[in-house]
């Protein structure tokens, strides 16, 4: 388990729903979050959007993956596409509510604990940068 996933466990079982790679763009990613948490200690329980964190395929498109692999070797592009290992650092999404800015404050301590650099100015207006490596 890199330390994103670790961070990720963390939040879930703070109630937090936690995603990586959803489709296409943030429009299309708020769309794709489930109306009830699908795993973790809250299963089946309703999300509150306003503990929401996710990047999406845009955050993580890397094109040397097709330099590097080619077009002819889907499996190994979506390997590293959306492979968290693969990568070291990404942009995630979150509620931008004065609510949803206070909870992301609320559990940026676990990042720090669980070896997450964060770069992020605080406020709702921007995203929040994450590296793991």
């Amino acid at each position: 388990m890199n330390k994103l996933e670790l961070a990720f466990e963390r939040l879930r079982a703070e109630g937090w729903y936690c995603a990586w790679g959803l489709p296409c763009c943030q429009s299309c990613a708020w769309a794709e979050i489930p109306f009830e948490h699908e795993e973790g200690p809250f299963i089946g329980k309703e999300v509150d959007l306003e503990k929401v964190l996710f990047n999406h395929e845009q955050d993580i498109e890397d094109e040397s993956v097709w330099d590097d692999v080619g077009e002819n070797d889907e499996d190994e592009i979506v390997q590293r596409y959306f492979n968290m290992d693969e990568q070291r650092d990404s942009v995630f999404c979150f509620d931008g509510s004065k609510k949803g800015v206070e909870n992301l404050k609320e559990v940026l301590p676990i990042f720090e604990e669980c070896g997450v650099k964060v770069y992020w100015n605080g406020k709702g207006d921007s995203r929040i940068g994450l590296n793991w490596t």
